[in-house]
């Protein structure tokens, strides 16, 4: 089982994507939210095997959200 997370502030699509991948054989959406400004404690909470993440969002942007995760700011399993 794939475990997703995913990061977006449109709750639409958010939802879409939960939807879609949480009836595909073989993924499990562990979390949605609309912001990565709780990234740390949701990674090291959820343990993602991938992380699906807007890149412009409110605060904490995506692109920066993924800068944090590259450089060990946020620390993956």
């Amino acid at each position: 089982m794939i475990k997703v997370l995913l990061y977006d502030d449109s709750n639409q699509f958010r939802e879409a994507i939960t939807l879609l991948l949480g009836g595909t054989d073989g993924f499990e959406v562990v979390g949605s939210f609309n912001n990565c400004e709780t990234a740390a404690t949701d990674i090291s909470m959820l343990k993602p095997d991938v992380i699906l993440m807007d890149i412009d969002m409110p605060g904490i942007t995506g692109i920066e959200g993924v800068k944090m995760i590259r450089s060990g700011i946020i620390l993956l399993k």
